[in-house]
């Protein structure tokens, strides 16, 4: 919604609803951001798949998002994989302390730091029919971007009234 990072790197990228018809609901608008950043993930997990030929299996979700059940499973249906929550709502932060603690030699290494401290919550599985859904789906979404970002640094230099968004 306000850029775009692995893999566009585009500053200037923005969100887009596509597909929108007057049935669709603020739920469905709501839904759809949770599917764009899922598709997004999607984008990268093809890249680190097909061009360092990685197999990744399983997601594992911290932060904020890992509490909800709906994101975790807009993920697990949209990228086929398995999503695992953290426990910690702040494991970004408790990252940082392990790193501290293993640099102090509080931990001998960072495998026991992370033995010792890091919970998993629950975990989700992809929906066989939604991830279909998603599979055709996908396309679409790759092809979006190269067909409307010549129109986000335009966007984003134009002189709009005050209170208008870039």
């Amino acid at each position: 919604m306000s850029g775009e990072r692995t893999p566009l790197w585009d500053p200037f990228a923005r969100g887009v609803f596509f597909g929108v018809t007057l049935g669709h609901t603020r739920g469905d608008f709501i839904r759809s951001v949770l599917e764009g950043a899922a598709f997004a993930v999607r984008h990268v997990l093809q890249i680190l798949e097909s061009d360092l030929k990685l197999s990744i299996r399983q997601l594992r979700i911290g932060g904020a998002a890992a509490a909800s059940t709906v994101w975790n499973q807009v993920i697990a249906d949209v990228t086929g994989r398995e999503v695992v929550s953290f426990n910690n709502p702040h494991i970004e932060v408790l990252g940082a302390a392990l790193l501290a603690g293993v640099a102090t030699g509080a931990y001998l290494d960072y495998m026991s730091a992370i033995a010792r401290t890091v919970r998993t919550g629950d975990a989700f599985l992809p929906d066989p029919d939604a991830q279909s859904v998603y599979d055709r789906l996908f396309p679409v979404y790759l092809s979006i971007y190269p067909e409307v970002s010549h129109h986000f640094k335009e966007l984003a230099e134009m002189d709009l009234p005050e209170g208008w968004v870039k």
